[in-house]
């Protein structure tokens, strides 16, 4: 689409979810008439990522992904919900892992589908302690481990790591530095 393409109308498919709107817009590309579906998460409100570091070692969690069928390592995130993304940062990073940040790095924003989805999500590199508290977490998460940089980087390396979030975060933590090398 180029800036002369506009949308002619927009019809709410599913709307009536918190998480996530689906509309069909009826659009003109390229002068000719056309339907594209949008997907809208949590009313337009930017998810969050974020890589917990403590020394040479990054926090990952396992969850299983129902859509996928299967357990999947990745770093924690979720539904942005706040006007401020390191408050929505920091809630996940609570509930997820039980951890709190010291401090923390943005690590910049990737579109996940920039074809379908009108989202964005926010990463965050979350320099964190060894103090957890277990009950500030939510059952969401089914493991919670401390792996090495080494390992998760041997891991994305292997195509164990899929999930495109971590791999984003990952790479921009290592291109800035801020990752120990092996």
């Amino acid at each position: 689409m180029r800036p002369d393409d506009i949308t002619r109308a927009t019809e709410p498919v599913f709307a009536h979810n918190p998480w996530l709107q689906v509309y069909l817009d009826d659009v003109v590309v390229g002068g000719l008439p056309s339907q594209r579906l949008r997907l809208v998460e949590s009313g337009g409100v930017p998810g969050v990522v974020i890589l917990p570091l403590r020394g040479a070692h990054v926090g990952m969690v396992r969850q299983y992904r129902v859509v996928l069928g299967e357990d999947v390592w990745e770093l924690p995130r979720g539904f942005g919900e706040a006007a401020d993304p390191v408050q929505d940062a920091s809630r996940e990073l609570a509930e997820e892992t039980g951890l709190a940040a010291a401090s923390w790095v943005s690590l910049g924003t990737v579109l996940p589908n920039s074809g379908l989805s009108a989202g964005a999500v926010r990463l965050f590199l979350a320099r964190v302690g060894q103090t957890r508290d277990l009950d500030a977490m939510d059952d969401e998460v089914d493991t919670f481990a401390w792996w090495p940089v080494s390992r998760l980087r041997a891991a994305i390396e292997a195509d164990e790591i899929r999930d495109g979030f971590t791999l984003a975060a990952f790479l921009r933590a290592d291109l800035r530095g801020l990752l120990p090398k092996d």
